[in-house]
């Protein structure tokens, strides 16, 4: 009797230990895909994990710059928080890790970046098809007034656009200018009075006669009497007012001016979302 008793003892136990076994290997199969739920029975659907506490938050770790970069190949998306140089919560993203701002962009912000492709809701103003762009991108850049191409922003300037007869995406000004006559003042050239020049003119003689042999001079007199003939000293101006004409060359081709002011070049975004 007590043979046949500690016989079905063993079988007993080892058919609870198959048993135990059998639903261990259940749990923690189901368990590889299954939700967890902390503070909660019922996890939400969409969450792998669901925390739910109305007293508590969730820490996560803290570690220093040093220590967060010393992390061996860190998983897109991982998180910390940061306790020293610019303390925040960082997640890693395309490489790098950043921090979590409160800075939301609006659409339509204008931005200037080292960066030259379309990225992260920014969108390149170089004149681009708007209709290579996301359809939502494309929703909002039609609800801001862009037509069927972006704005193409290269080689100009912002400015605050005039309240009468510019509108905002308009452009407006010239990098290059022509002075024509009508841009330039009255001249008014001035030559010396004085200096070294000639001038030409006839010398009037014989202005009266007297007959006879001798010649006579009057003292005191300016005339001469020669052989029957009489010569009177004639004397030009040495003074009064006259004038000079000149010209000047017109009609030469106008050469552009350069009205661009040195700059530092980077390229220019537009924030319309995904």
């Amino acid at each position: 009797m007590t043979k046949h008793l500690r016989r079905f003892t063993i079988i007993a136990n080892v058919d609870n230990l198959k048993i135990f076994l059998f639903l261990v290997i259940i749990v923690f199969a189901s368990s590889a895909n299954a939700q967890m739920g902390i503070g909660t029975s019922v996890p939400h659907s969409s969450a792998q994990l669901d925390i739910t506490s109305t007293s508590k938050g969730l820490l996560i770790p803290r570690m220093t710059l040093a220590q967060r970069d010393a992390i061996a190949s860190p998983a897109t998306g991982l998180m910390i928080f940061q306790t020293d140089v610019n303390p925040g919560f960082f997640y890693f993203n395309e490489g790098s890790w950043r921090k979590l701002t409160a800075k939301v962009n609006g659409f339509g912000d204008i931005k200037h970046s080292y960066q030259s492709a379309n990225h992260n809701g920014w969108y390149l103003l170089t004149g681009q098809l708007k209709s290579t762009l996301p359809a939502g991108a494309q929703a909002v850049a039609t609800a801001l007034g862009i037509g069927s191409n972006l704005p193409d922003t290269r080689d100009r300037i912002l400015k605050h656009r005039a309240s009468i007869g510019e509108s905002a995406g308009s452009f407006s000004g010239s990098n290059t200018i022509a002075l024509i006559q009508s841009n330039l003042p009255n001249v008014i050239l001035t030559t010396s009075s004085s200096g070294l020049h000639t001038h030409s003119y006839t010398d009037a003689h014989w202005s009266s006669e007297n007959w006879g042999n001798s010649g006579l001079l009057g003292s005191g007199g300016n005339q001469d009497t020669d052989n029957g003939r009489v010569y009177t000293n004639l004397t030009t101006a040495s003074a009064g007012a006259h004038t000079h004409t000149m010209s000047l060359n017109g009609g030469v081709t106008q050469t552009l001016v350069d009205n661009r002011q040195a700059g530092f070049n980077l390229n220019m975004f537009i924030y319309l979302g995904n």
